[in-house]
């Protein structure tokens, strides 16, 4: 019969289970399940795409302008992507007051490269952890709708992008799809807590197998975009609120110089001279304008002798 471990047995035999199994995590077997990773993880889909939308970020585009909409697609898997195609679409438009199909009865806005609501970039590679950038020009008139001066509008874009995954695995095709591809009713269907009678495909709380059933090949949700469009706030009412402050400042406190005498001598002294000169320019005008046509001393004297001798 074997005798039992001592205590300090135990914490040798501990020690050295801890050693061997750090040892084995730079092991060649588990670097290559590392690099046999899931390319459909949230984690992973999440990270593919930025956006930079054109005009500024606070009120967008004006109405008329252009502007560059830049997409960076990023390759955080450790595996190579190839033949990878983006398709970017401007399909909502929005206010707080409405919200609308953006279609090709429009004429704007769309993309200058493509003359049309839709873009798709030209296939390309990326090796693991490379980025690429995509850009093209969203044109815009003064008749585009875009909401009223206190109504921000907001066109949205939609996403698809397909591309071959490569690991020790072998390529997979895979394809992702932001939420503008799905209708409102179907979006919701997807987001709603599992039954019991639901055997869905879930990620990211998203049942992935109900919209591949309903709207077609899908591996992954990449985000929406959108850019704004705005006529900016005039300014004149903040220069004229700015001037009616000045002025209700000054006769404040001229209202309170003349209350309280004596308290700023060299501004009573300048606020009376001035105040004086009004008075004077007032008191000449109403004068001026209390005469009449007049006649002149040569005519007076005249008439006084033809009066006289009358």
């Amino acid at each position: 019969m074997r005798a039992p471990m001592s205590p300090r047995s135990r914490r040798v035999a501990a020690i050295m289970s801890f050693i061997i199994v750090a040892s084995s995590l730079t092991s060649p077997a588990l670097m290559t399940a590392g690099a046999d990773e899931d390319p459909r993880a949230p984690g992973k889909v999440n990270k593919l795409l930025d956006f930079v939308t054109p005009g500024t970020a606070q009120e967008g585009m004006r109405p008329g302008d252009s502007g560059e909409f830049t997409m960076t697609v990023h390759n955080p898997y450790e595996g190579n992507l190839t033949n990878i195609n983006v398709t970017a679409g401007i399909y909502m438009y929005g206010t707080i007051e409405e919200k609308r199909q953006v279609t090709d009865s429009w004429s704007t806005p769309y993309i200058e490269e493509s003359g049309s609501l839709n873009y798709t970039s030209a296939p390309f590679d990326l090796n693991s952890g490379q980025e690429s950038n995509i850009t093209f020009t969203i044109v815009t008139s003064t008749d585009t709708p875009h909401g009223g001066i206190f109504s921000q509008s907001t066109y949205f874009m939609r996403f698809l992008l397909e591309f071959d995954y490569t690991n020790t695995s072998g390529t997979v095709h895979l394809v992702m799809k932001s939420p503008g591809y799905f209708s409102e009713d179907v979006w919701r269907a997807a987001l709603r807590e599992p039954t019991s009678a639901d055997e869905p495909y879930y990620r990211g709380g998203i049942n992935i197998t109900y919209l591949n059933e309903t709207s077609g090949p899908l591996d992954g949700i990449i985000p929406d975009s959108s850019f704004g469009l705005k006529d900016p706030i005039p300014m004149w009412p903040f220069y004229l609120l700015v001037g009616v402050i000045i002025v209700s400042a000054i006769l404040a406190l001229m209202f309170y110089l003349e209350e309280n005498p004596g308290t700023w001598p060299w501004m009573e002294k300048r606020w009376f001279g001035f105040k004086g000169k009004l008075h004077q320019t007032f008191r000449l005008s109403r004068r001026g304008k209390g005469k009449g046509p007049g006649v002149k001393k040569g005519e007076i004297s005249d008439n006084k002798e033809k009066g006289q001798k009358d």
